[in-house]
């Protein structure tokens, strides 16, 4: 849980001055987060003063031909600032440029990740300029990006493709990032931002209110249909989603600890009983209680690594799982590791849980009434005053394992229904099929073929 926790909300994002990276959100037609149009993307980058760049990106998929075999690659399509927004640069060749990479509306040049330069061009530094297909294309590769280098929202993108923004704002659904000026807060660049919004509105009032916009039925010309841009940290933005199912689990985890704490505290008194006798000779040989509490929080700690050296083995195969079945809904997976850090922190629960809850039972066995245990032989129970801390514990486990009982039975009862919620329709037999296609290259083909026959 710590792992989680530590890659998914504390860490910050792998970038350059990662705490002035925002994404900027738009609301629109009613609804929020709608995404930008590209014109509304070229006049923040022309007059906003409160970001050193805006940038934009598209996400989709393709299919690249290198030496006749075809291989299914995530792509990105970017403008010119957006990998150097994030600190990006070439290993081999260089970045896109879409004065020099876009021509006819096409994209001619990409760049390629190092792990598909690693894996389909076996790490050959000759492959700048090398011709590949893509999508039936010819693209040429103008050069390779770092190997492990993650976009914060897709993980991992094989091939990046230059886009040209242009003035069109009839079509909405297009993320914004940008990076903040030095001393600019969050408040300053959302007042600018919808500064920036009304203006858009006063001067492309057909775009937002008329009949040509995307904004053009009489539903989205009423009252709150109008432009809002606001700026958020990119970092609390990819995490909000997760962010409360990630506490209510690290809650859920902390519940079990305290509860396995107590129950082994329990044991530990009851195991106590029966070496009153063995903790009263040392007494009696010269140890005093000091030496004796010592001597208990000693096994506790031994008792406490074991446990957790065992819960970090677990944990390993439990994060690989993760990796593997996880929901692609949870942000930034493949930083999820374990390292130095959770080893450490692993060591320092174990040491705290020790004293938290080895203290109590060694206290109680080492302020034992003195000759007591020899006097009474074999013969010898569980003193009232022991007996009433056990009870304690076992209430105090009891009521700790209310609340993840009664959460996780709510939470598994939701999860059958849902199983079990009607449809509309019967699914028996019913498949679904994905046919991945590009409608801007089929555009761009069918144009460049009617243009060849004029």
């Amino acid at each position: 849980m710590f792992s989680l926790m530590r890659a998914v909300l504390w860490r910050p994002l792998p970038y350059p001055e990662p705490n002035r990276i925002v994404a900027i959100q738009v609301d629109a037609r009613n609804r929020s987060n709608t995404g930008a149009t590209l014109g509304e993307v070229r006049d923040l980058q022309q007059r906003s003063h409160s970001f050193e760049q805006v940038s934009m990106i598209d996400h989709g998929d393709a299919n690249l031909e290198v030496s006749g075999d075809m291989e299914h690659v995530a792509l990105a399509r970017v403008s010119d600032d957006f990998l150097p927004l994030l600190g990006a640069r070439p290993t081999l060749g260089r970045s896109l440029d879409s004065r020099l990479d876009v021509g006819n509306g096409q994209a001619l040049a990409i760049l390629i990740s190092g792990e598909l330069w690693h894996r389909r061009f076996a790490a050959d530094p000759g492959v700048v300029g090398r011709k590949v297909r893509l999508d039936g294309l010819d693209m040429q590769i103008a050069g390779v990006l770092p190997a492990g280098f993650r976009l914060f929202d897709s993980e991992q993108i094989d091939v990046w493709l230059p886009d040209r923004i242009s003035a069109t704002r009839q079509y909405r659904g297009i993320p914004i990032t940008a990076r903040l000026r030095p001393g600019v807060t969050l408040l300053q660049a959302t007042a600018e931002l919808e500064s920036l919004a009304a203006q858009f509105e006063q001067e492309y009032p057909n775009y937002y209110s008329g009949d040509r916009g995307w904004q053009a039925s009489p539903s989205d010309r009423g009252p709150g249909a109008k432009l809002h841009f606001s700026a958020r940290l990119l970092h609390e933005k990819l995490t909000s989603d997760a962010r409360p199912s990630l506490f209510f689990l690290a809650v859920a985890v902390g519940f079990v600890l305290l509860i396995a704490c107590v129950n082994v505290a329990n044991l530990m008194l009851a195991r106590g009983a029966v070496r009153q006798r063995e903790l009263e000779i040392r007494r009696a040989l010269g140890a005093g209680g000091i030496r004796i509490i010592r001597q208990l929080l000693t096994e506790s700690l031994v008792l406490a690594v074991a446990s957790a050296t065992l819960g970090l083995f677990c944990a390993h195969f439990g994060l690989k799982a993760i990796a593997h079945i996880s929901a692609s809904h949870l942000p930034l997976r493949s930083r999820i590791e374990m390292d130095a850090s959770v080893a450490l922190f692993a060591v320092a629960l174990a040491v705290v849980t020790t004293v938290l809850f080895g203290l109590l039972p060694a206290w109680r066995l080492a302020s034992g009434k003195r000759g007591d245990p020899l006097r009474a032989g074999r013969t010898q129970t569980v003193g009232s005053g022991a007996r009433r801390l056990q009870r304690a514990l076992v209430v105090a486990e009891v009521a700790l394992s209310i609340v993840p009982l009664a959460c996780g039975g709510l939470m598994l009862q939701s999860f059958l229904n849902l199983l079990h919620a009607p449809l509309g329709f019967d699914p028996a037999n019913v498949v679904t099929a994905k046919v991945p296609f590009d409608l801007k290259l089929i555009f761009d083909s069918y144009r460049r073929k009617a243009a060849t026959s004029a």
